[in-house]
C-alpha cells in the first residue's frame, strides 16, 4: 500500500522525469499500488551502448533499468514514457538500431525519438577536439552530423521519428505493428522501411491513387477532406472516383470496386484486398479478415494499367500515357520457365456489362471434374446458379465456401438460403469459421483459377467495375486448392441436420432477402 500520507487529488496527474535503474523496491512497490492515472513516468535513457553512456557520464544500470522499466508497464496504472537520443558518441546507425530496438521491445506507452542538442556548457561542444560534430549554431543547437553518424543519416531518423510518432505513439496502427513484428521484421526495420517509401513521391517518384467514393463512404475510417489535403501535401496524387453529390441515389449504382495495384510499369497486383487497417487488426464482430491477391509481371501487368489510367484519366481530367508507364510492353516473352497465360476480365458498365458473368458461366460449364469457389457475398443471378447445377447434374464435383461472419447484415442470410439449395442439388458447402473470408477465388478441374474482385452477386456482376485475373497455370491453381484445404479444417461442412439448426427467424430472413438478390 502506498503510503496514508500521501493524499492524491481527484482527476490530478503526477508527472515525473526519472532515472529507471536507481528505483529500489518499496519505490516500486508505492507505484504498483497508485490509483490509475495518477502518476505518469519520463524515462531517459538515451542509449544501450554501454560506451556511449560512460562517454556522456550517464552511470545506467542498463539490465536494471530494463528490468525495472518492464516492471512498471507491468502494473499497468501508469503512462510510461521512454526517452532516446540519436547523435551521441560513439553511436553509429548499427548501435542506434540495437538501442532503437531494445527500447521498442520493452512496449512502453510512447517512444520518444529526439536528438542531440550542444547547450552552452555541454563537454561536446566545449571540447570540440576531443568530440568533434557539426550543430546549428543558433538555439536549440541540434547536432547536424557527428564522426558516428553523416548528415544524411540522421536526416533519416528523423523521418523514422515522424513515422514512430504517426504510428506507434499514435495508437492508431499497435496491431499492424504486432502483424509486421510477428512476420521476423525487427521494430527498426518496420520503421526504416515506411520512412523510405514515405519519400518516394519527394524523390520524384510518381505516386497516384484513386479510391472510390461510395467505399469510402462505407469505412469504418473514411478519408476526409484533411487526410487528402495530408495526402497530397507529401506529393502523392490522389483522386475520388465518382465522388456522392445529391441525389446521392444516382451515385449508389456503377462503383469502381476494383482492386489494382502497378509498380514501375513491370509488376502488378489485383484481387480482393482493399487497403484498411481492419485488415491487419480485424474488426471485433467478425474476427480476422481473410483475403488473397495476386502478383504478376509480363503482358498481365499492361492490361492492368490500361485499367487504371484509363480510369484515372477519367476521373483526374489529366492525359496519362506514353512508353515510360509500358516498359516491357515491346520486350515481353514467355521464354520464362515459370511463364504462364493470364487473362485480365474487365467489366465495365455500359462498354462490356456481361462480360465477367459469362466468363464464370463458361468457366463453370468447362469444367469436367471439379469447381472449387470461395466467394464472401454468395447471392449469384440465375444464370450463374443455373450453371452451377448443370455442373452438378453432370457429375462435376462443386465446393463452395462462404464466411459464417459478415461484415454487412441481410445479404449472408440470404447467401445461407441459396447456399442450401444448392446443398439439395448435390454441392459441398463450406461455413468458414477463421473469420471473414473476403477472398473472390474459383479453381476448375486444377487447370486453371481465377483470382479478383467480383463478388457472385448481383452488385459485381450487373453494376459495377470489377476486375478478375484468369489464371492457366496448374502450379498456382494446386496452389489456392491447398488453401481451400487449409481453410476446410477451419469450416463447418452445411448438412440437412445444421440448416435446421438455424431459427425460425433466420430462415425467414434468408428466404426473404433471397428475393432481392437482382439488387444486391
Amino acid at each position: 500500500m502506498y503510503s496514508p500520507y500521501i493524499v492524491l487529488l481527484k482527476n490530478v496527474c503526477f508527472h515525473f522525469e526519472i532515472a529507471g535503474d536507481i528505483l529500489r523496491e518499496d519505490t516500486l512497490n508505492i507505484l504498483a499500488e497508485m490509483p490509475k492515472g495518477a502518476v505518469q513516468l519520463e524515462i531517459g535513457m538515451q542509449s544501450f551502448n554501454e560506451e556511449t553512456l560512460k562517454t556522456i557520464n550517464r552511470k545506467t544500470d542498463t539490465e536494471k533499468l530494463i528490468e525495472n522499466i518492464k516492471k512498471l508497464i507491468s502494473f499497468n496504472n501508469m503512462h510510461i514514457h521512454i526517452d532516446l537520443i540519436a547523435g551521441l558518441p560513439f553511436e553509429d546507425m548499427k548501435s542506434f538500431e540495437n538501442s532503437f530496438n531494445t527500447a521498442f521491445n520493452l512496449r512502453s506507452d510512447m517512444l520518444q525519438l529526439g536528438f542531440l542538442k550542444l547547450l552552452h556548457g555541454a563537454p561536446m561542444r566545449d571540447f570540440p577536439e576531443k568530440f568533434p560534430c557539426e550543430y546549428h549554431k543558433t538555439a536549440p543547437y541540434e547536432v547536424i552530423s557527428t564522426p558516428y553518424m553523416s548528415a544524411d543519416e540522421l536526416l533519416f531518423l528523423h523521418k523514422v521519428e515522424d513515422v514512430l510518432e504517426r504510428t506507434y505513439n499514435s495508437g492508431r496502427f499497435v496491431f499492424t505493428l504486432d502483424y509486421l513484428l510477428s512476420l521476423g521484421y525487427t521494430p527498426f526495420d518496420i520503421f526504416s522501411k515506411i520512412a523510405e517509401n514515405s519519400k518516394k513521391a519527394a524523390e520524384g517518384i510518381e505516386v497516384r491513387a484513386l479510391f472510390d467514393a461510395f467505399g469510402n463512404s462505407s469505412n469504418n475510417h473514411p478519408l476526409n477532406k484533411k487526410h487528402l489535403r495530408t495526402i497530397r501535401e507529401n506529393g502523392i496524387q490522389i483522386e475520388k472516383f465518382d465522388p456522392l453529390k445529391f441525389p446521392w441515389i444516382n451515385h449508389a449504382f456503377h462503383r469502381d470496386h476494383r482492386k489494382i495495384v502497378i509498380i514501375d510499369g513491370k509488376v502488378g497486383y489485383t484481387g480482393g484486398m482493399n487497403i484498411a487497417d481492419y485488415y491487419i487488426n480485424g474488426l471485433p464482430e467478425i474476427g480476422e479478415w481473410r483475403d488473397m491477391h495476386a502478383r504478376m509481371e509480363g503482358k498481365a501487368v499492361n492490361d492492368l494499367q490500361d485499367i487504371f489510367l484509363d480510369m484515372w484519366n477519367k476521373t483526374s481530367g489529366q492525359n496519362i500515357n506514353g512508353k515510360e508507364y509500358y516498359p516491357n510492353k515491346d520486350t515481353i516473352t514467355t521464354s520464362n520457365d515459370n511463364a504462364c497465360m493470364i487473362a485480365i476480365v474487365d467489366r465495365y458498365p455500359k462498354k462490356a456489362p456481361e462480360v465477367m458473368r459469362n466468363v464464370y458461366i463458361k468457366a463453370i460449364e468447362s469444367a469436367n471434374e471439379k469447381v472449387q469457389i470461395i466467394n464472401p457475398y454468395f447471392t449469384p443471378v440465375k444464370s450463374v446458379k443455373n450453371a452451377i447445377k448443370k455442373a452438378l447434374k453432370n457429375g462435376v464435383k462443386v465446393e463452395i465456401m462462404i464466411p459464417g461472419k459478415s461484415d454487412i447484415g441481410f445479404t449472408p442470410d440470404a447467401a445461407m438460403y441459396i447456399a442450401n439449395k444448392l446443398r439439395k442439388k448435390g454441392a459441398d458447402i463450406y461455413i468458414f469459421n477463421g473469420g471473414f473470408h473476403h477472398s473472390k477465388v474459383m479453381m476448375v478441374d486444377s487447370l486453371y483459377c481465377t483470382v479478383g474482385s467480383t463478388n457472385l452477386n448481383s452488385r459485381s456482376l450487373k453494376y459495377d467495375y470489377e476486375v478478375n485475373a484468369f489464371i492457366f497455370d496448374t502450379e498456382t491453381t494446386h496452389e489456392l486448392m491447398e488453401l481451400f484445404k487449409e481453410d476446410q479444417q477451419n469450416s463447418t461442412l452445411l448438412t440437412k441436420e445444421i440448416y435446421k439448426k438455424r431459427t425460425a427467424w433466420k430462415k425467414f430472413l434468408g428466404w426473404f432477402a433471397h428475393l432481392f438478390t437482382p439488387f444486391i
